[in-house]
C-alpha cells in the first residue's frame, strides 16, 4: 500500500500551528522573565533599604555614645540627635516634643567638622524619616540611666527609644515633594508613637519600612562605659589608699563616686585628693565626667565589697550583677538588664 502524502494545505496548517505554539511559548517566557526580573529588582531594593536602615542605626548609636564629646549642649553620653523637622538636612536642636521628621543627612559638630549620617533616597525624595522619645533627646534635662524607658512602640513592642522609617514611592493621595509626613508615611507612622511595619486594613496603601532602636540598647551600651569608669574609680581608690584595698561596703559609695577636682584631702572624706603646691596639681581619685553625675549613675548603685580588691555592683532597675576586680575584666551576669 502506498503511503498517503500530506497535501500542501495540511503542511501549511502544521507550520502555522508550530509558529503559533512558538509565539505562545515566547510570550509566556517573556512574561516569566519579566516577573523574575521585577522580583529581582524588588529584592534588591529591599536589601538596599535594609542596609541603609541598619547603617543609619549604627551611626546614630555611635553618635549617641560620643555625644558628650561631640555636642556643646547638656545631656552627655547616650543622648540622641534630633530629627530634621524643617527639611533642611540638619537636626533641629532642641528637639520639639514628640519629634518626628527626616533623618538629618549630616551633623555639623561644634568643631565645624561635618559628620555624615545618611543620604539614602536623597536624590529621589525618599530619604529616611526619624522619631525619638523625649527622655532620650539631647535637650532633655532629666537623668538618663536604667530608669529611663522609651515611650515609642513598633508593631506592639514597647520600650522603643527611636525609630527609623524608610518610605516607599508615593501612593494614591500622597503629593511630593514637601515636608509633610502624611505624604511619605502611612498608618501610625505619620504621627507615632505607635509605629508599624504593615497595615492589615489597607495593605495596598502602605509601603513603609520601620527599624527600631530600643531603650535597652542605648542604656545597655551606656552601662559598659559606666562600669569602666566605676572600675577606674575603685582602682584609683586602692592605689591611693594606704591599704591598697577597695573601700568598705558600709562606706558611702556615692561619696566615693562623686569626687570632684579641687576637693582637698581629708581623713574623714573618701576623696583622696592631695594638693601639691610645688606642681600645682591634684592627685588621687580622678573626677567623674559631668554626664556621669548629671545622669545620676552614682545614685543608683549598690556596692558590696567581697575581698580586698574585688566587689559587686548592682544598678537600680537592672537585674545584672557586675563583678569588678582590680586587674580582671568585669563580669556582667546576666549580659543584659
Amino acid at each position: 500500500m502506498k503511503k498517503q502524502s500530506s497535501t500542501p494545505s495540511q503542511r501549511q496548517q502544521g507550520v502555522v500551528l508550530l509558529v503559533l505554539m512558538m509565539v505562545l511559548f515566547m510570550a509566556g517566557a517573556g512574561a516569566f522573565i519579566s516577573v523574575m526580573n521585577n522580583n529581582a529588582v524588588d529584592r534588591y531594593r529591599d536589601d538596599d533599604t535594609t542596609r541603609a536602615l541598619r547603617d543609619a542605626r549604627e551611626i546614630i548609636l555611635a553618635y549617641s555614645m560620643a555625644h558628650a564629646e561631640y555636642a556643646d549642649n547638656a545631656g552627655g553620653v547616650g543622648k540622641l540627635l534630633c530629627p530634621d523637622t524643617d527639611g533642611d538636612g540638619q537636626e533641629d536642636d532642641p528637639c520639639p516634643d514628640d519629634a518626628i521628621g527626616r533623618l538629618p543627612s549630616s551633623i555639623t559638630l561644634p568643631s565645624g567638622d561635618v559628620l555624615p549620617v545618611s543620604d539614602f533616597g536623597l536624590g529621589i525624595d525618599q530619604q529616611l524619616w526619624y522619631a525619638i522619645t523625649d527622655d532620650f533627646a539631647a535637650h532633655s534635662s532629666g537623668a538618663m540611666n536604667t530608669g529611663t524607658v522609651g515611650t515609642l512602640s513598633v508593631d506592639g513592642r514597647s520600650g522603643i527609644a527611636a525609630v527609623l522609617i524608610a518610605p516607599g514611592g508615593p501612593l494614591i493621595g500622597q503629593t511630593r515633594p514637601n515636608n509633610t509626613a502624611s505624604n511619605y508615611l502611612e498608618a501610625g507612622n505619620v504621627t507615632g508613637p505607635n509605629f508599624v511595619n504593615s497595615d492589615p486594613t489597607d495593605p495596598d496603601g502602605f509601603n513603609d519600612r520601620v527599624l527600631a532602636i530600643t531603650g535597652d540598647e542605648l542604656v545597655g551600651t551606656l552601662i559598659t562605659q559606666v562600669m569602666l569608669i566605676t572600675k577606674q574609680q575603685l582602682a584609683a581608690y586602692a592605689d591611693d589608699s594606704k591599704s591598697g584595698k577597695y573601700p568598705k561596703s558600709q562606706k558611702t559609695f556615692d561619696e566615693i563616686m562623686s569626687c570632684r577636682e579641687g576637693e582637698k584631702y581629708s581623713k574623714k572624706h573618701e576623696c583622696y585628693y592631695k594638693y601639691s603646691s610645688k606642681t600645682d596639681t591634684w592627685k588621687g581619685i580622678p573626677p567623674l565626667p559631668d554626664w556621669f553625675l548629671d545622669n545620676e549613675w552614682n545614685l543608683i548603685m549598690t556596692y558590696d565589697k567581697l575581698k580586698s580588691q574585688k566587689a559587686e555592683v548592682e544598678l537600680d532597675d537592672c537585674a545584672s550583677v557586675f563583678l569588678i576586680q582590680y586587674d580582671v575584666a568585669t563580669i556582667r551576669d546576666p549580659a543584659t538588664c
